[in-house]
């Protein structure tokens, strides 16, 4: 992956920020179908979950085009168990 923090112009920032959140909540995802039943009460287990809502509520803060896809892919990320 590139490293952007050194030419991130205001214009540039938003679509970085908006990628990278989309790229978190698919992490939470993958993570969340890997888990084994048995640790579906485990406290990172519903921390990945709240990190994952918490990503498509920021991207919607953003007004960023793509937040209503950032926000169906939270929401299955919290359905994968």
């Amino acid at each position: 992956m590139t490293d952007h923090r050194q030419d991130c112009s205001m214009a540039d920032c938003e679509p970085l920020f908006g990628e990278g959140l989309r790229q978190f909540v698919d992490a939470c995802a993958y993570i969340n179908a890997a888990l084994p039943n048995e640790a579906e009460d485990a406290p990172w287990t519903v921390t990945m979950h709240r990190l994952a809502a918490s990503a498509a509520e920021a991207a919607e803060n953003l007004e960023n085009p793509s937040a209503s896809e950032i926000a169906l892919w939270a929401d299955e990320a919290m359905k994968v168990r």
